[in-house]
C-alpha cells in the first residue's frame, strides 16, 4: 500500500485534514486516523481476513462490569458501603494506564490502595487470559506486536501530526512500523509567531470571563478571525464558558425561540448523552429495574422529582 497513512493526536485534527484544500476541485481524500481509530481498523482486518490469532477484544461495558465484579468481591460484606462503579472505572483507567505507559508494580512496600490495585489487576488479566478475552489497551499493545512480526500490509509513508508528547505505546508503534520499511516522518507542531502575556485571576470564573472577553475583543476588530481558548479541564468549564460566551457574543439567545440559533462557537468536547434530564432519567429507571442493590433515598427522591414523567403536574404530589 503506498497511500501515506497521517496519525494524528486528535479525532478533531484528523477530521481537519481529511477536509478538502480550499483550492481543490478533484482530491485524494489524505487517510488521516487517531492511533486508536487506525488500530481498530487493523483489529477488524484481522478478524475478517483471519491471518492473525487475536483474544475477544472487551467493549467498553463488557469490561466496565468484569472490574465491577472483581472490586465487588475483594470488598464481600462491605461491597454496600464502597462506590463500586466509581472504583471499578478508576482501576479500569488505571489498568489502561499501565499498558500505554509500559508501567510495572513497584518492587517493595506498597500502600494500601496500590497493594489492592495490583490484586485486582492480576485477577482481571487472569479471567481475561482463562476466557480468552482482551481489554482496549492490550488489544493495541497485540496489534503493535503483530505488526513488528510482519502481519497488515502497512502504508508506505506515515506522517505523525499534533503530539507535543508520544506515550511509549506510540513510540512502540513507530518503531515496529520503521522496522517493517514504513517511511515514518515526525512533523513538528506549527509555531505561530506571538506574544505570550500571563495575566493573573482572582478564581476560575473571573479567569473564564477574561477569556471570553479577549474573544470578544478579537471579533469585534475583525468578525472573520479563528480564535481558539484552550482549556486544561474542558469538562470542568464548558458550561461556564458556554454561558458566558452565549452572554457577550449572543445575548439574543436568552430567548426561548432562540436557544437552537447557530452560535459563532463550538466546543471540541461533547456533552454525553446521559447528562440531558430525559435520558438521566430513563437511564436511572432501567438501572433501578434491573438491579437489586439497595437504592438511596437521596438517588429515588432525585428520580421522582425529575421532570419526564407522564401527566407529570398532576401525578407530582402522588410521586
Amino acid at each position: 500500500m503506498s497511500q501515506t497513512l497521517h496519525l494524528c493526536a486528535t479525532s478533531r485534527l484528523a477530521q481537519t485534514l481529511r477536509v478538502a484544500p480550499a483550492a481543490g476541485k478533484v482530491w485524494r481524500t489524505p487517510q488521516a486516523l487517531t492511533v486508536g481509530q487506525w488500530l481498530g481498523t487493523l483489529a477488524e482486518e484481522a478478524l475478517l481476513v483471519g491471518g492473525a490469532d487475536l483474544p475477544v477484544a472487551l467493549d467498553p461495558f463488557a469490561e466496565s462490569l468484569l472490574w465491577e465484579k472483581i472490586v465487588a468481591a475483594s470488598l464481600s460484606a462491605g461491597a454496600p458501603l464502597f462506590d463500586i462503579q466509581g472504583m471499578a472505572a478508576a482501576a479500569a483507567e488505571a489498568h489502561a494506564l499501565t499498558r500505554i505507559w509500559n508501567l510495572r508494580p513497584a518492587i517493595g512496600a506498597l500502600s494500601d490502595e496500590a497493594r489492592l490495585f495490583t490484586g485486582w489487576q492480576a485477577e482481571f488479566e487472569g479471567r481475561c487470559q482463562k476466557a480468552g478475552w482482551i481489554d482496549a489497551a492490550g488489544l493495541q499493545r497485540r496489534l503493535i506486536e503483530l505488526i513488528a512480526g510482519g502481519h497488515f500490509a502497512l502504508p508506505g509513508r506515515v506522517e505523525v501530526h499534533g503530539f507535543d508528547r508520544r506515550t511509549p505505546l506510540e513510540n512502540d508503534l513507530l518503531a515496529a512500523l520503521a522496522s517493517r520499511g514504513v517511511d515514518v516522518v515526525a512533523e513538528p507542531a506549527p509555531v505561530a509567531p506571538g506574544r505570550a502575556r500571563r495575566l493573573a485571576c482572582a478564581d476560575l470564573g473571573e479567569e473564564c470571563a477574561a477569556a471570553v472577553a479577549w474573544a470578544h475583543r478579537h471579533l469585534a476588530a475583525d468578525p472573520d478571525c479563528r480564535l481558539a481558548i484552550v482549556a486544561p479541564d474542558l469538562a470542568g468549564v464548558r458550561d461556564r464558558l458556554e454561558f458566558l460566551l452565549d452572554d457577550v457574543l449572543h445575548p439574543a439567545a436568552i430567548r426561548p425561540d432562540a436557544a437552537e440559533s447557530p452560535r459563532c462557537f463550538n466546543f471540541s468536547l461533547g456533552r454525553p448523552l446521559a447528562e440531558l434530564p430525559l435520558v438521566r432519567s430513563a437511564l436511572e429507571l432501567l438501572q433501578l429495574g434491573g438491579g437489586r442493590a439497595k437504592v438511596e433515598q437521596a438517588r429515588l427522591s432525585a428520580l421522582l422529582l425529575a421532570g419526564g414523567w407522564s401527566a407529570a403536574t398532576a401525578e407530582a404530589d402522588g410521586r
